[in-house]
């Protein structure tokens, strides 16, 4: 899959235009279209209100076409690099989730992808969209960071967390998390299952800079 994002400028306003390819440039993550590769998905960015969007396009319209539009910006650059960042987000989602759909299969490498995605997303230059990206991913996923306190549960965490009575945000792992799944972190073992609520949780671990991340489902 390609790990960049591709944009296609249809501006005929030409400042604007330099100034978001400035944007573009700037950003280790983001590229201009290239029409000779079939990107499964890209942002498309237009002040043409004739504009028709393919499957696979993510619309952002310059003041025009607000029924066809993923997000509608006026015609200042900040205005339309948040609706970009916002666009950003939902293509990356959409990638991460297709890839967390069975991350826990013999022969997958969903995780892996994952860990890569957001290696990659907090060394971007311009653009640190974690949260949004895990928020509403189909598995657990909690950060931990290098001085081992809970720093990030998303929503699928949250509740399954809220089953346990536990609430671990905030704290040290080795105090906030079960014993399970905190022994489970300084275990050699990558992969573990352990029973949880009524049921087997499948566990499991991997770092992202100096953080650890611990995923279940």
């Amino acid at each position: 899959m390609i790990d960049d994002i591709s944009i296609s400028l249809k501006v005929d306003d030409s400042s604007l235009a330099e100034e978001l390819l400035n944007f573009i440039a700037e950003d280790s993550l983001l590229r201009l279209s290239d029409e000779n590769i079939p990107y499964p998905e890209e942002i498309i960015i237009t002040d043409d209100p004739t504009y028709l969007a393919k499957t696979g396009e993510i619309l952002i319209g310059i003041n025009c076409l607000e029924e066809e539009s993923f997000k509608v910006a006026d015609n200042s650059v900040d205005s339309v690099i948040k609706a970009t960042k916002s666009a950003y987000c939902y293509w990356q989602t959409a990638m991460v989730n297709r890839a967390s759909v069975n991350p826990f299969s013999k022969d997958d490498n969903g995780l892996a992808q994952l860990a890569e995605h957001f290696s990659n997303i907090k060394n971007s230059s311009s653009i640190d969209l974690f949260e949004e990206l895990v928020e509403d991913m189909p598995i657990g996923l909690v950060l931990i960071d290098d001085a081992g306190v809970v720093e990030k549960l998303n929503k699928k965490a949250q509740k399954f967390f809220q089953g346990l009575d536990v609430n671990p945000l905030a704290r040290l792992a080795e105090v906030g998390l079960p014993d399970d799944l905190y022994s489970f972190l300084s275990d050699i073992e990558e992969t573990k299952e352990v029973f949880a609520l009524g049921s087997f949780i499948k566990l499991k671990k991997f770092k992202v800079q100096t953080k650890t991340v611990l995923v279940f489902c």
